[in-house]
């Protein structure tokens, strides 16, 4: 038995290893194009991680029809039945066919919805723009996920790497080209960051089928393109199906459609288990991550830094995951018990090696690798507390995760995907009591996942971008927690810069909501006389502000007015402009503040104009004194946004 389980870990390793190679050339790859797009500003940013957080969920269902190709074609080929392994193949690409038009066709149609229900303004069109390119390239995402699983299955996992590692060189290159441009090249900006994944996807995916099909594959079906045909023996395996060993039901018509259509079932029932198991724990994940925002942002900083930092090594127990599920598959097609019993055990002590190696890492390392990936110290200090308390679960995480193979394999994979929602729940429950007493370090922030309101609350309504909320709680979506009309809640404990512009967002978002739902006539309704202040005055008068204290004072540019010189202060209306045109120039407005102050410190000036220089006595002013003004400037005149609306129809309470 020792032998055994010595013979199937070098097979497990063998198979792991290009795997491992193969998810981390990916993550270094989105990095890197990540740098790419943070150049262009924080809306383009914003942008790409929503469509990479819609990608990834739209990634659990492909991993069902993926895992479920692999296991079902290694399970055939281990019996010994090349027309099984056949008709899985065939079933594996109209599943992906039909999943990529049920999935593509209506993200693409749905295309501007999607971006406006997370973002609103420049970055949900830049999303839609990016949508625009990825959704019909879905197919391309898919197919290759698809094809990769078919080599897979007859144990080549070799070529996948080779092809990963293909498809992101030239991610690598393509992205400054078509982001930034370059010669007769023009700069596509976020379009160009979805067009360089498509190109790339499509050339990665042409090489695979060329593999495939070209004049170098042998005879059958699933031949790889270099090493021939998978079906014989593998190394450290037994030698073929034991005589009358079952490989699972057979289709009734072994060449027909319904021989087809049952293996597409089987794929299906093979692959849920792996893609339930995704899709939980990046729900889990997305939780935590809106626990942990209620310490302010060095606590989400610190979070993510560590996250990515462990994820580089998780990564390897899902490389280990892949390997066994492979392995067990063919096992079990072969009737081979006992040799299955040996790979539990490799997988295993492979597992718990692996998991040991990560704790040891996580604790020893967390520090020098935090202050090595920022400068910030309390970012570090975060992302080490939260690395060294990840260490106490990554012993049983990678066993979960590797064993998870070989159940699924075997046909378990139902109780394995439960023992791993159990497990993900009391991790959110630990998560959410522990973050009190621990903060990122108890992988969370806040006590509850919703709380009363310590402040008066409006009816539920729908906010910019943002859905409504139940009455009388607050609620947490990603990282920021929202009061239940849909205003970001400022951390209750955080840096100096972080609680300065959670103050001012919140502000902002206050001044949104006293202007929503209203008619153009309202608007206008100047209804606490003797004031002539209106509510659209008030949101273009914000503006000019915006646009002053950003651009002209911090930045020390020459920008015009941006209602006119006639009309300087933004109060005066104009018959052919009203609220949503007012709106949309606030929102560029503040956009464009952001992006000039997101690298400064609190301490850089801008030069002040003559006559403000002459009330203040200094020719200079900080970027600290203009984010409190602005604070102050917007808390007044929500005050009078307040009463204007009061008076309009009624609503109080914002």
């Amino acid at each position: 038995m020792r032998g055994q389980v010595r013979g199937r870990s070098g097979r497990l390793v063998s198979l792991a290893v290009p795997v491992y190679a193969e998810l981390l050339s990916g993550v270094i790859a989105s990095v890197i194009g990540a740098l790419w797009v943070a150049g262009l500003g924080g809306a383009a940013v914003a942008a790409v991680t929503l469509a990479g957080t819609v990608e990834n969920l739209l990634l659990g269902l492909v991993l069902v029809v993926a895992s479920g190709t692999s296991v079902g074609i290694s399970r055939a080929l281990g019996a010994g039945d090349r027309a099984e392994a056949a008709r899985t193949a065939r079933a594996a690409v109209r599943l992906c066919v039909a999943g990529s038009t049920v999935l593509a066709v209506p993200g693409f149609l749905l295309r501007d919805r999607l971006a406006g229900a997370f973002l609103d303004g420049e970055a949900a069109a830049h999303a839609a723009e990016y949508f625009t390119v990825a959704f019909p390239a879905f197919a391309l995402f898919f197919g290759q996920r698809v094809a990769d699983e078919l080599f897979k299955g007859a144990g080549d996992t070799r070529t996948p790497m080779r092809i990963a590692l293909l498809s992101n060189a030239l991610l690598l290159l393509l992205d400054p080209l078509l982001i930034l441009g370059a010669g007769p090249l023009p700069a596509l900006g976020v379009p160009g960051a979805a067009l360089a994944l498509a190109l790339s996807r499509s050339i990665a995916l042409g090489v695979t089928l060329r593999l495939r099909c070209g004049p170098r594959r042998p005879a059958g079906p699933l031949a790889g393109p270099e090493s021939g045909p998978r079906t014989g023996p593998q190394p450290g395996s037994q030698p073929g199906p034991k005589p009358g060993a079952q490989s699972g039901p057979q289709p009734r018509d072994a060449d027909g459609t319904g021989g087809v259509g049952a293996a597409a079932v089987r794929i299906l029932r093979a692959g849920a288990p792996f893609g339930l198991d995704f899709t939980a724990r990046m729900a889990v994940g997305t939780a935590q991550l809106g626990l942990v925002a209620g310490f302010g942002v060095a606590a989400v900083a610190g979070y993510g830094l560590g996250y990515r930092v462990l994820l580089v090594v998780t990564m390897a127990f899902y490389a280990l995951r892949q390997a066994a599920a492979i392995e067990a598959a063919r096992l079990a097609g072969a009737g081979e018990g006992a040799a299955l019993r040996a790979l539990h055990r490799a997988t295993g002590r492979l597992a718990a090696l692996l998991g040991s190696v990560a704790a040891t890492l996580s604790v020893t390392l967390a520090g020098p690798l935090s202050a090595l990936l920022t400068e910030d110290r309390a970012v570090a200090a975060q992302s080490a507390g939260f690395l060294r308390a990840s260490a106490l679960h990554l012993v049983p995480y990678a066993l979960v995760v590797a064993l998870g193979g070989v159940h699924q394999a075997a046909g378990a994979g139902s109780r394995s995907v439960v023992s791993v929602l159990l497990g993900l729940g009391a991790q959110l429950a630990a998560s959410a009591t522990l973050s009190g007493p621990l903060g990122v370090s108890g992988c969370g922030s806040v006590r509850r996942w919703a709380r009363p309101c310590s402040s008066r609350c409006s009816p539920p309504s729908r906010g910019p971008g943002v859905h409504a909320r139940r009455a009388g709680t607050c609620a947490r979506v990603g990282t920021m927690a929202f009061s239940p009309d849909g205003r970001p809640i400022p951390p209750p404990h955080a840096a100096e810069r972080a609680m300065l512009e959670a103050w001012l967002d919140f502000q902002r978002a206050t001044l949104v909501r006293k202007v929503d739902g209203l008619d153009d006539r309202q608007v206008r309704l100047a209804a606490v006389p003797p004031s002539t202040m209106t509510l659209l005055g008030l949101v273009q008068h914000l503006t000019e502000v915006e646009r002053n204290w950003h651009q002209r004072v911090f930045a020390g540019r020459e920008a015009p007015r941006v209602h006119g010189a006639d009309n300087a202060d933004g109060f005066g209306l104009d018959p052919e402009r009203g609220m949503a045109e007012a709106l949309a120039a606030w929102r560029a407005e503040v956009d464009r503040g952001r992006e000039l102050i997101a690298d400064e410190p609190l301490e850089a000036v801008g030069p002040l104009p003559a006559h403000a220089a002459s009330v203040l006595g200094a020719d200079t002013v900080s970027l600290r004194w203009i984010l409190i003004h602005l604070i102050e400037e917007y808390a007044r005149h929500n005050g009078h946004a307040d009463l204007i609306r009061e008076n309009i129809d009624g609503v109080t309470g914002v």
